[in-house]
C-alpha cells in the first residue's frame, strides 16, 4: 500500500487596495510612467497558492479577472463598478434612492456613503430618509475616511458602500 503525502502549500495574501486617484505625471528612461497616487488599503485580499510541481502554471479560481473601478459600489459578497448615468447621478444633487437599492437588496446592515475626496458629492435627503426608514445606519464622509469606517464595520456588520474616488 502507498502512503501518499500532502503536497505542502505556500498560501501568500494579495491585498486589495482602493486607488483614490492616479496621475500619470511624465516618463522614466526606462519607459514606465512616473505616477502620483493616494491608495487606501482595504480589508480584502486574494490568496495565492504556491506549491512544487516539475511545469510552471497559473491557475485562476473566483472572478475571471480583477476589476478596477472609478467609483465603486462594495456590498456583502461583491463589489462593482457604481456607474452614476444608471440612475442619473451628479454630484448636486447627489447619491439618489435608487444609488442604494442594490446595497439594501444584498442584505446590508450599514451604509457608508462616500462624499468624494474633496467632499463634492452630496446625498440626497430622500437617499437618508429611505436608509432611516429601513433602520439602516448611514455613514457620511469623506472617502479617506469612507474606506476607514468600513474597514472598521465590515468586521461586524453586512456593511456595503458607494465610494467617489475623485472631487
Amino acid at each position: 500500500m502507498t502512503q501518499q503525502t500532502e503536497t505542502p502549500v505556500q498560501v501568500w495574501p494579495a491585498p486589495a487596495k482602493l486607488n483614490l486617484f492616479l496621475h500619470i505625471t511624465g516618463r522614466r528612461p526606462d519607459g514606465y510612467h512616473e505616477l502620483d497616487s493616494v491608495l487606501v488599503e482595504i480589508d480584502l485580499c486574494d490568496r495565492i497558492l504556491l506549491r512544487p510541481s516539475d511545469a510552471i502554471s497559473l491557475e485562476v479560481e473566483g472572478d475571471d479577472d480583477a476589476q478596477t473601478f472609478k467609483d465603486a459600489k462594495l456590498f456583502p459578497g461583491g463589489a462593482r463598478e457604481w456607474d452614476w448615468r444608471e440612475t442619473g447621478t451628479h454630484h448636486v444633487p447627489g447619491i439618489q434612492p435608487a444609488d442604494l437599492e442594490e446595497l439594501l437588496a444584498k442584505g446590508a446592515t450599514a451604509v457608508v456613503l462616500s462624499k468624494g475626496i474633496l467632499e463634492r458629492l452630496q446625498v440626497c435627503p430622500e437617499s437618508l430618509a429611505l436608509l432611516e426608514k429601513r433602520g439602516i445606519p448611514a455613514h457620511v464622509l469623506q472617502t479617506e475616511q469612507a474606506v476607514r469606517r468600513y474597514n472598521e464595520l465590515r468586521q461586524t456588520e453586512r456593511v456595503a458602500g458607494l465610494f467617489h474616488s475623485t472631487c
